[in-house]
């Protein structure tokens, strides 16, 4: 829940130097990839720095990889160690039971080479601070590891693969007793995307929540937890709050925040697309100061 200026005489110099993206997000306090590569490629757009100068900075990782491998750069079979192939298994009315489990095991070999490359990868992947090279490599990898799983599947049990389970979402149980401070309700909620001209450098899901003290006693902060559910209580996301604004006793105090949005968090996507009545809040107390000193805990 915040904003962040980027200097960008600065971070173009950066860009310039070939400072890879990790050490980009860690200098200029960027904290998601997507919205470096937004920014990348404005200063691309800006005839501010060249694609080639870009695309310089992420032939480190592919370096890595290659001492990592034993292998120099002039080899050109480290190309074809990227190359992922699809390995066909043969008819399933074949008649040579030992041809299948043959060809079955090359292919697992070159799939086992893969995960191996794919491991190796993502390893300096993390290390270099590409993100999406990050994303890309472990995708791969769990569709190598899915294909070799179905594989044996295939070979030995006839085609016969079991159904993938279902996510299942249980319902959420709030404590009781750190209910009673505060009733709540959800006033608005909203989405405001990134605007890089204003210092906004993040998108994120907004909303307004109205608390109302029902303690008998002023209150001069409090915190705890608000979490978000749907219709039939099933949660959403939760989110530790902190509010420094006195309310009396029982009069209500509307208070507007804000939550980074992750694309690639299923319950942020969820957040967001739920219709505002579709939505419902808890509030959950930890500690409360009050107006004359004392202070009251909720285990």
């Amino acid at each position: 829940m915040h904003t962040n200026k980027i200097n960008a005489k600065i971070f173009i110099a950066d860009v310039k130097s070939g400072m890879v993206d990790s050490a980009l997000m860690a200098k200029h306090k960027i904290l998601s990839q997507k919205v470096l590569n937004d920014l990348l490629s404005n200063l691309i757009a800006k005839n501010l720095v060249t694609q080639d100068e870009i695309n310089n900075r992420s032939s480190r990782a592919i370096f890595e990889a290659r001492e990592i491998l034993g292998e120099s750069e002039k080899e050109p079979q480290l190309k074809s160690k990227w190359k992922i192939e699809k390995h066909e298994l043969p008819p399933k009315n074949s008649d040579n039971v030992a041809n299948n489990i043959k060809y079955t095991e090359e292919g697992n070999k070159d799939k086992l080479k893969l995960l191996l490359v794919g491991f190796i990868c993502l390893i300096v992947g993390y290390f270099a601070g590409r993100e999406h090279i990050k994303y890309e490599i472990k995708t791969t990898m769990q569709e190598a590891a899915q294909e070799l799983q179905q594989s044996f599947s295939s070979a030995f049990f006839g085609g016969k693969r079991d159904k993938p389970k279902k996510k299942t979402t249980e319902p959420y149980e709030p404590e009781k007793n750190k209910q009673q401070a505060f009733s709540v309700e959800l006033l608005k909620k909203g989405f405001r995307a990134h605007d890089y001209s204003a210092g906004i450098s993040d998108d994120s899901v907004t909303f307004e929540v109205e608390f109302e003290n029902l303690t008998g006693k002023d209150i001069r902060a409090f915190d705890g937890r608000l979490t978000f559910t749907d219709l039939l209580e099933n949660k959403i996301i939760s989110a530790n709050l902190a509010i420094n604004d006195p309310i009396s006793a029982y009069t209500p105090l509307k208070w507007s925040g804000q939550l980074d949005y992750n694309q690639f968090l299923d319950k942020h996507q969820r957040l967001r697309a739920a219709d505002f009545e579709n939505i419902k809040i808890v509030f959950e107390v930890r500690k409360i100061l009050f107006d004359d000193g004392s202070v009251k805990e909720y285990d």
